[in-house]
């Protein structure tokens, strides 16, 4: 980057890519929690970069972890479990939503 106009088209593109890629799933989980493995292979589905997918995964997982750890709820604890049985993506978007 070499100056403020840069950085503004950077953060700019960054806001994008947001609202088309993570914003939906986030919002489809957030109002219909049901969704969550559906959404989570739709997104697994999308993501056909490998880098991408597992940064995807690695940051569902971290999220995953991190809520489970931070807040004791029962909730969290039986999702993290299920995730790992039955092996599910765990991608960052419709885990945040």
């Amino acid at each position: 980057m070499r100056g403020e106009e840069d950085l503004l088209e950077f953060a700019q593109v960054a806001m994008q890519q947001s609202v088309d890629t993570v914003l939906p799933y986030a919002t489809a989980v957030y109002h219909n929690p049901d969704l969550l493995h559906e959404a989570d292979l739709h997104c697994d589905a999308f993501l056909v970069n490998p880098v991408a997918n597992r940064a995807s995964r690695a940051q569902g997982s971290g999220l995953m972890v991190a809520t489970a750890s931070a807040f004791p709820d029962p909730g969290f604890a039986e999702l993290k479990k299920t995730d790992r049985q039955q092996q599910w993506p765990g991608h960052m978007a419709p885990l945040y939503g």
